[in-house]
């Protein structure tokens, strides 16, 4: 795989010799990425993004095509090398931008969606939960460093960075008590999952995480724990467990009839027709949560 990669890669690096391009490229992973890059991006800016919707950034493979986007980019952005890592590996000399690192340690939580102690020297970007995007207030918190680190890195169009920035995070206000308004009345509740990608949000708005059929996606759970997982939807008094678009929803519908509970879909990603900016794809979830959780 490595090898046709590279192959690819010489091929249209060469192919793609004395073209000209006045707008700077900037290529990102999947489509939560492209929508916060996008919000802060001006007209001269082409943000892209790698990962078709309805797949996973975390088992996704990348195809010859992609190594033709990553070659073209200014800018090659990613979320965390333990969520779609394989991007930074991808061949081609470009600067490589990690958000996670972006994001100030107060706002970290561990697989568990309990806070990190800012304090805690044990804990890196590596072993933290790295779906962040989906706390709006976390995504205001790195809009700085954003602005300034792709301002170093993209210097014409660094005043529109920095403005869109600001623009972008007092929108994300708006968002945080739009979500809060939404959620209001389902605060509390205990909230089970396919997939533990969404603990940001839970962990903002005062859901309890249960528990998930995958801690990580692709890895089977055991006849054990399953059962286990069933008897804490029965405690609990939940009335539904969440599946997601980028898996499958074979596991989900056999737990959801032995609980007697209903099946929703929260998307994580996004980029379908409804979720394709920031503020839908949020908007969707909480809408999502706030129905199942009240048994509507």
């Amino acid at each position: 795989m490595k090898k046709l990669l590279l192959l690819f890669s010489i091929i249209f690096a060469l192919g793609s010799c004395g073209a000209q391009n006045t707008k700077t490229i900037i290529v990102t992973t999947s489509n939560p990425v492209f929508a916060i890059i996008k919000e802060i991006a001006g007209p001269r800016v082409d943000v892209r993004y790698i990962i078709p919707p309805g797949a996973s950034p975390h088992t996704y493979q990348p195809k010859p095509s992609d190594v033709y986007k990553s070659q073209a980019a200014n800018v090659l952005v990613y979320v965390a090398d333990n969520n779609d890592g394989w991007a930074a590996k991808l061949p081609g000399s470009r600067n490589l931008l990690q958000l996670v690192e972006l994001l100030p340690r107060e706002f970290w939580i561990d697989y568990r969606g309990e806070k990190v102690s800012p304090d805690d020297t044990t804990i890196t970007t590596k072993n933290i939960d790295t779906h962040f995007w989906m706390d709006p207030l976390a995504v205001k918190a790195l809009l700085p460093a954003l602005a300034d680190t792709l301002s170093k890195l993209d210097p014409q169009n660094a005043a529109t960075y920095r403005t869109n920035a600001e623009l972008f995070s007092n929108r994300l206000d708006l968002l945080h008590r739009q979500v809060d308004n939404i959620l209001h009345n389902v605060k509390g509740r205990t909230v089970f999952l396919h997939h533990p990608s969404i603990m940001y949000l839970l962990n903002r708005y005062g859901l309890i995480y249960g528990g998930s059929i995958e801690e990580a996606p692709g890895k089977e759970p055991s006849p054990k724990y399953i059962a286990t997982l069933i008897q804490k939807i029965r405690e609990s008094g939940a009335k539904a467990i969440f599946n997601e678009p980028q898996l499958s929803d074979k596991a989900v519908r056999s737990i959801a009839d032995e609980a007697n509970v209903s099946v929703y879909l929260l998307d994580p990603v996004g980029g379908t027709s409804g979720r394709e900016s920031y503020q839908e794809l949020i908007l969707y979830n909480a809408r999502t949560l706030a129905k199942a959780l009240a048994g509507d």
